[in-house]
């Protein structure tokens, strides 16, 4: 037997799917670039000629006012 709060957790996650299904479409394209520039995203970056034609992209990026030096310890 399903108590109420099952219930709930198992509608919020059909929701939840849902939204996702439907708000996809809508957001991919800005989603794929988050905070990437046009020529940034249209750069060939390392790695990329292992899939020659991929069925997806996806460019993130961030900028940082600072020396690659300074910021590349904080990455590694």
């Amino acid at each position: 037997m399903n108590t109420a709060s099952e219930v709930l957790d198992n509608v919020g996650g059909a929701m939840m799917i849902g939204g996702c299904l439907v708000f996809r479409p809508l957001v991919q394209p800005w989603y794929s670039r988050w905070h990437a520039t046009a020529t940034e995203a249209a750069q060939t970056l390392p790695g990329d000629e292992r899939v020659p034609q991929p069925l997806v992209q996806q460019t993130l990026a961030v900028t940082i006012q600072a020396r690659a030096a300074d910021v590349w310890p904080w990455v590694a």
